[in-house]
């Protein structure tokens, strides 16, 4: 089948056969004086000849597929055309509203979160406030017991003793949390995740997600970047070579690169065909 389309587009005078043959001879042919430049530069002229025919035959048919390429093409946007308008509007007015539900989503999750700190915050004050009243508690029983200790005719010895010991560490319970087990930890940090839930539901024929891309503000501001750490931002400064490059043919020998880039003069023959 494959073979049989090909046919169609070859034409009948055999000169495929000259174009590929001419693919190998044209690594023995040999430039290193005038006769040898003078035989190439005729079998240039040969070799954009055959082009030349080639194009000939190639041509038309290349146009008229590419007509019925564009027809084709054409047709199809007469159906998708309006179909894609109408999916971009309503895209577009669907993805506006799911933002703002997302948006109404994070700025009560922020809220939520806000109130979980500050409940953490008072139970923190809680918890100091009993641990200063139990040491306060232990300091007056220890008081007492100095002065019971006293009054029980107790040596001054004993009493230093037990003034040490109350220096040294209490020895009364002081008011902590609960050893945590792997179980409780695990609570307490997902606890930690306030999260709010969606304020819609969801459907399954559309969803949100978000195209990210990035717009260069202040260019001169990347430039000095990319100067000081190039390691960093080096990445995102390209030359515009288009530019360049065109300019370079334009100007040919006039052309003065910027700073940092060099003319390149490449040697090239062209056949009078334009080849």
């Amino acid at each position: 089948m494959g073979d049989q389309l090909l046919s169609r587009f070859i034409p009948k005078d055999g000169y495929l056969a000259q174009a590929q043959e001419w693919e190998q001879r044209a690594a023995s042919i040999q430039v290193i004086d005038q006769t040898t430049y003078d035989a190439a530069a005729t079998v240039l002229q040969g070799i954009a000849a055959l082009i030349q025919e080639a194009e000939a035959h190639h041509n038309p048919i290349i146009t008229a597929a590419h007509q019925t390429h564009k027809a084709a093409l054409a047709a199809r946007a007469k159906v998708t055309g309006p179909l894609a308008a109408a999916l971009g509007v309503i895209k577009r007015k669907t993805s506006v509203w799911l933002d703002l539900q997302e948006r109404a989503r994070l700025a009560e999750e922020a809220r939520l979160r806000a109130e979980a700190e500050n409940a953490r915050k008072a139970q923190e004050a809680l918890d100091a406030q009993e641990r200063e009243r139990e040491r306060l508690e232990a300091e007056e029983a220890q008081e007492r017991a100095l002065q019971a200790a006293e009054a029980a005719g107790a040596s001054r010895e004993a009493i230093q003793a037990m003034i040490d010991q109350a220096e040294s560490g209490p020895d009364y319970p002081l008011h902590k949390p609960e050893p945590q087990t792997v179980e409780d930890l695990r609570k307490s940090i997902l606890a930690g995740r306030v999260e709010a839930p969606p304020t819609y539901t969801k459907h399954a024929g559309a969803g949100l997600t978000y195209a990210y891309s990035v717009v260069v503000d202040d260019l001169g501001l990347l430039i000095d970047a990319a100067n000081c750490v190039p390691e960093a931002y080096r990445k995102y400064i390209q030359p515009n070579l288009q530019l360049l490059n065109g300019e370079a043919r334009t100007l040919k020998d006039g052309f003065q690169p910027p700073p940092g880039c060099r003319l390149v003069k490449t040697p090239t023959t062209r056949t009078s065909q334009g080849f």
